[in-house]
């Protein structure tokens, strides 16, 4: 049989201790049992659910009463929250398929390894302020038809092949200037790539 309790502290090194009154000056202190993969600990004062262990006399805490943030039926919904209540972030998974992220303040994406993104659809960004990217690669901007290094480049080889039009005699470019042209190439180059491979 299980029992409310309130939370009055918790405690954490390597398990979730926390410690719930049931009725005033009645203590449990009772390991946070949560699913597998699930790191979250209640805020003090909120309700939790105890049961008892078989055997032990001692009490287990197996739920926390959670107030709802608009899930409906088959939805999940995450969230984080500061020591008010207040909600800060927010992960949806919803029934209609989006998956939607909330966050008060920063986005902060930390990955080891590959990252890829496939979207079949349209992609937008608004950004409010300055977009940075340091790259330690190169970037590939392009579709199948074409893309930004074979442009730049083509752009380049055209502008060393140009010549002037009528008399005086035809001009071409400066060889002090194709060195300089191919330079820029050799730049385009260093921060583009030709191919996704």
């Amino acid at each position: 049989m299980g029992i409310i309790a309130r939370v009055i502290k918790h405690a954490f090194e390597k398990n979730i201790t926390l410690t719930g009154e049931t009725r005033k000056d009645f203590n449990f202190n009772t390991l946070l049992y949560t699913p597998a993969g699930d790191d979250s600990i209640p805020l003090k004062d909120e309700r939790l659910i105890l049961a008892k262990v078989d055997g032990t006399g001692k009490y287990v805490t197996v739920g926390v009463l959670t107030p709802s943030q608009g899930a409906k039926p088959g939805e999940k919904i995450l969230f984080a929250r500061d020591e008010d209540g207040n909600v800060v972030s927010k992960l949806s998974f919803l029934k209609d398929g989006t998956v939607k992220l909330e966050a008060e303040k920063d986005f902060i994406r930390q990955i080891k390894g590959d990252s890829v993104e496939d979207v079949k659809g349209k992609k937008s960004e608004t950004i409010g302020g300055d977009k940075t990217e340091d790259i330690k690669g190169k970037f590939y901007f392009g579709n199948n038809a074409q893309n930004a290094a074979k442009l730049l480049i083509g752009l380049i080889d055209e502008i060393e092949k140009l010549e002037t039009f009528g008399p005086p005699p035809r001009h071409k470019v400066m060889p002090t200037t194709i060195q300089k042209l191919e330079a820029y190439k050799e730049q385009v180059k260093a921060l583009y790539k030709e191919s996704v491979q």
